[in-house]
């Protein structure tokens, strides 16, 4: 708001999208001051904990994402996946170690981080496809950019 429309070449929205409780006008303020051939850039998370709540309002995933894009006028890109099961894994190990009063938090923390966090982060990089089942992924977080068409 109180930006010219069509006056942005880049917008850029770092892990905010789910804090957002007007969806329909946050995207179509972005389209609304984007300039012809401008670019969007969201980055999401897909694991994430409820947090600065009450102000955590939802998670979409890349395929949302580009729905929402769509239904403004933008071109979504193809999305960009971070992380895999063994990274989200160690997230929620990571968020789970703040509920524990000290010192155990230190113990668990030294226990976990010491040997277990960079065996996750190797089992990730080793294993990125589901051996079990077809057309799934395990992505942490994700990113996907949009364009304006030209007039």
């Amino acid at each position: 708001t109180g930006l010219e429309d069509a006056c942005a070449d880049l917008v850029v929205v770092p892990n905010l999208v789910h804090h957002i409780r007007d969806q329909d006008g946050f995207f179509a303020e972005i389209n609304r001051i984007l300039k012809p051939g401008g670019m969007a850039y969201v980055f999401e998370p897909l694991v994430r904990e409820l947090h600065q709540v009450p102000d955590d309002y939802l998670r979409y995933t890349p395929f949302g994402l580009a729905d929402k894009y769509k239904q403004v006028g933008l071109t979504p890109q193809d999305p960009k996946l971070e992380g895999g099961p063994f990274s989200a894994v160690a997230y929620c190990w990571a968020q789970a170690l703040e509920y524990l009063p000290e010192p155990a938090r230190s113990e668990k923390s030294k226990w976990f981080y010491g040997t277990h966090f960079q065996e996750l982060m190797a089992l990730d990089q080793a294993h990125p496809t589901n051996n079990m089942r077809q057309h799934t992924q395990f992505p942490m977080a994700y990113s996907v950019a949009a364009t304006k068409a030209l007039k």
